[in-house]
C-alpha cells in the first residue's frame, strides 16, 4: 500500500468519492474492512480498500441536539488517498508497487520501463500460479519469461511494452524463438493490441504442434488485477502502514429539532 500514504490524501473530498461503493482508479468494488456504529447519536464510521490497487477511503458520521436552540447538527468527515507519483523509468523500484501502480493508473504502462514491464509481467505470472523466471535483458533470444506450471514442458513469453499494434511478422519471429529454444509453448504479452493476421497465423502455427497464446493490453490488465485481489482487506495491516488520520469536514448540516 505503499503507493498510497498518508501524506497523500484528500484534504477536500466529495461526498460521492468518499463513500464510493467502486474504485474511481480500477472500478473494482470497494471492500468494507472496518465499521463501527453507535445508535445513541447515529454515529458510524467505515474504512473501504480497493481489494485491487489498494486505494482507500475512510468516513464517519453523527447527528447532535444542539440544546441552546433546539436544533440537530448532521455531521461528516472523511477523505480518500491520492495516488503519488512513480518514477517508471527507475528500474530500482518495488515490483509490487509498480503492480499496485499500473493497476490504479494503468495508461502510464507506455511510460513503464521495458525491462520494468517484464519483471512486472513476470511477478504476475508467479502471482498467478506459475513458476516464473525472468532471463537476462538485452540478450534473451527473443524468450523475456520463462515459466513452468508444474509440468517438464516449458512456457516461453515475449513481453512488448508497444503502443502500436503487433504486427504478424513479430509473431513469426516469436515462434522461431520458441522452436530455437526447444519450447512448444508460448505467450506473448503486448501493453497494445495485435493486427487481425496475428490470430490467423496463432491457428496455423497451432496445426503444426507450436501453441502460442496472445495477451493484449486488456487480458494482461485482467491477469494484473485478478493477481493482485485480496491483497489489501486487513484493517490492522491498514492502521499499522497508514496510522491514525485525522479527517477533514465534508459537511455540517442543522436541522430543527422540534
Amino acid at each position: 500500500m505503499a503507493i498510497w500514504i498518508y501524506e497523500h490524501h484528500d484534504k477536500n473530498p466529495f461526498e460521492s468519492i468518499i463513500r464510493s461503493k467502486e474504485c474511481i482508479f480500477c472500478m473494482t468494488e470497494m471492500q468494507n474492512i472496518y465499521s463501527a456504529t453507535q445508535q445513541w447519536n447515529d454515529f458510524s464510521k467505515s474504512v473501504l480498500v480497493c481489494p485491487v490497487c489498494g486505494w482507500w477511503t475512510t468516513w464517519e458520521q453523527s447527528s447532535n441536539l444542539l440544546r441552546v436552540d433546539d436544533r440537530k447538527a448532521f455531521n461528516l468527515y472523511g477523505t480518500s488517498a491520492i495516488l503519488k507519483e512513480m518514477d517508471l523509468i527507475n528500474l530500482e523500484q518495488p515490483i509490487d508497487e509498480v503492480e499496485q501502480f499500473l493497476a490504479a493508473k494503468y495508461k502510464d504502462r507506455y511510460l513503464i520501463h521495458p525491462r520494468l514491464f517484464e519483471e512486472v509481467v513476470g511477478d504476475v505470472f508467479g502471482n498467478i500460479g506459475y513458476k516464473s523466471t525472468v532471463t537476462a535483458y538485452h540478450n534473451d533470444g527473443g524468450i523475456d519469461v520463462i515459466l513452468q506450471d508444474g509440468k517438464k514442458s516449458e512456457i516461453g513469453v515475449q513481453v512488448k511494452r508497444y503502443k502500436n499494434s503487433i504486427q504478424v511478422s513479430q509473431i513469426r519471429e516469436f515462434a522461431g524463438a520458441l522452436v530455437e529454444n526447444g519450447m512448444t509453448k508460448g505467450i506473448f504479452v503486448t501493453t497494445s493490441k495485435f493486427q487481425r493476421g496475428a490470430f490467423n497465423s496463432v491457428e496455423n502455427f497451432y496445426k503444426t504442434g507450436l501453441r502460442i497464446e496472445l495477451i493484449d493490453s486488456k487480458g494482461f490488465y485482467d491477469a494484473l488485477k485478478l493477481s493482485l485481489r485480496d491483497k489489501y482487506r486487513d484493517y490492522e495491516n491498514f492502521i499499522e502502514l497508514i496510522g491514525d488520520i485525522e479527517l477533514p469536514t465534508i459537511y455540517e448540516n442543522y436541522t430543527d429539532y422540534r
